[in-house]
């Protein structure tokens, strides 16, 4: 049985308390790791994933769907879920909020592994929905993510990092001021050793506008790691023609803008995953699977792909740890990330 299903399963979300006026609270257990290590820095948040469903209800209507589960989730929440199924270890740095939902939520992960602090206000929920054939679509609440500040996150980073270590950025854009302070926060992971990964997940309803994409532009010649979906890909390389590109395409435009040694990782579903690093490259297939519930699945991939690489395997051995336990979590329920 892994950490995360020995816990105890939660119920109905509790009601949201007023936002405190207090000043922002930090939560450290444990000591610094002491070899290297994956990081995980960025997003928790209460998930409530539904479904599969055939369509949208009507409005005024309601629908009895299949599978409901809430759960922690967010982009670095799965990431953390996902290495506690492997049983590896790593650290994350993330925040929550004041009410009894943000106590539950940083309850769910290994607290000698977790380092957070109290946003003053309401936890972040998201709704994933599922939808038949695998897809999915999310509803979410600002909440404490919309207030987070890479400020409180750099003091609760290690003092250093050993060599090998990676730092994993994700859900970045759920957030302005992260968004805004990635720079400085960069500087100060590769100051302490830290190779640097980036996963900024989809953003809001405004899509990957030109402003934004030149912001992650400005990301890339930092991040040793770019690992992103289809969409996503040909979203930052395309921007309002994305629906016309194909994902070779995308590659081309944006390997470029990584550093010369970095590498890029196309997430592509049930057909796999292509990476790319100097005059390597490879493509892996996915094994066919029924998927119940894809929600977290590139971040169960980032996690188990990341720690191989901390581990030392090779970049064809990482990318196939990744495609084993992200096809493994989606087609399993309750979730397992290991083979049967």
């Amino acid at each position: 049985m892994s950490q995360r299903d020995a816990r105890e399963q939660p119920g109905a979300p509790h009601p949201e308390t007023r936002p405190s006026a207090q000043a922002p609270t930090a939560r450290t257990d444990g000591q610094d790791p002491s070899g290297p290590h994956l990081l995980l820095l960025g997003n928790i948040n209460a998930d409530l994933v539904m479904g599969p469903i055939a369509a949208w209800p009507a409005i005024g209507t309601e629908i009895i769907t299949e599978r409901g589960e809430f759960r922690a989730g967010g982009q670095a929440g799965n990431a953390a879920l996902a290495l506690d199924g492997l049983n590896k270890p790593y650290l994350m740095v993330t925040s929550h909020g004041t009410d009894s939902l943000g106590t539950w939520l940083t309850g769910q992960f290994t607290a000698s592994q977790t380092r957070a602090y109290a946003e003053p206000g309401p936890t972040t929920v998201s709704v994933g929905v599922t939808h038949q054939g695998g897809e999915r679509s999310f509803l979410t609440t600002p909440g404490h993510l919309q207030a987070l500040d890479p400020a409180p996150l750099m003091a609760l980073l290690p003092e250093k990092a050993a060599a090998g270590s990676i730092a994993l950025l994700c859900g970045i854009f759920l957030s302005p001021g992260l968004i805004a302070g990635l720079h400085p926060l960069m500087a100060r992971l590769k100051a302490l050793g830290y190779r640097l990964a980036l996963d900024t997940g989809w953003p809001d309803s405004t899509g990957w506008t030109p402003d934004l994409r030149a912001i992650v532009d400005s990301w890339l010649p930092w991040i040793d790691y770019l690992l992103f979906n289809e969409a996503e890909l040909k979203g930052q390389a395309f921007g309002a023609e994305a629906e016309t590109a194909d994902v070779e395409a995308a590659i081309q435009r944006l390997r470029p803008r990584l550093p010369r040694d970095g590498t890029l990782i196309a997430k592509l579903g049930p057909a796999g995953a292509l990476a790319c690093r100097g005059q390597e490259r490879l493509a892996l297939p996915a094994p066919s699977v029924a998927a119940i519930d894809t929600v977290g699945a590139g971040d169960t991939f980032n996690a188990a792909c990341l720690i191989a690489l901390v581990e030392g395997q090779s970049l064809a051995q990482a990318v196939a740890k990744g495609i084993a336990a992200a096809s493994r979590a989606i087609s399993t329920y309750p979730r397992s990330y290991t083979p049967a």
